[in-house]
């Protein structure tokens, strides 16, 4: 049976251990309406499978969080790189870093 591993922004730099078919789900805050999101770098064979936007309760104009789920589908070392930034504006103007290294595991 897959399991469910949850990872937040106090797991940026950590090193996580997950097994083929368990899902990895990332959450962290986000104010889109400043132009500043998260954007996947890398993701090695971790298969995308959702990307949604929760806004908070702060009114129109406030932060919420990002929630991202990738699926561990091939056993191996897989970096996780995010950087919250500007899609408009060039490489490296972004404002955050967010980067783990999964471990995934055969069943």
């Amino acid at each position: 049976m897959a399991g469910t591993r949850m990872i937040g922004a106090a797991d940026n730099g950590r090193n996580v251990n997950v097994r083929v078919g368990d899902l990895v789900v990332l959450q962290l805050p986000e104010n889109p309406t400043t132009g500043y999101r998260w954007a996947v770098e890398t993701a090695g064979s971790l298969t995308l499978v959702a990307d949604n936007f929760a806004a908070g309760h702060a009114g129109p104009g406030g932060g919420g969080v990002r929630r991202l789920e990738w699926r561990a589908t091939s056993p191996g070392t897989q970096d996780l790189l995010l950087l919250q930034r500007r899609e408009w504006e060039a490489a490296g103007q972004e404002i955050a870093r967010f980067m783990l290294s999964i471990t995934v595991a055969s069943r």
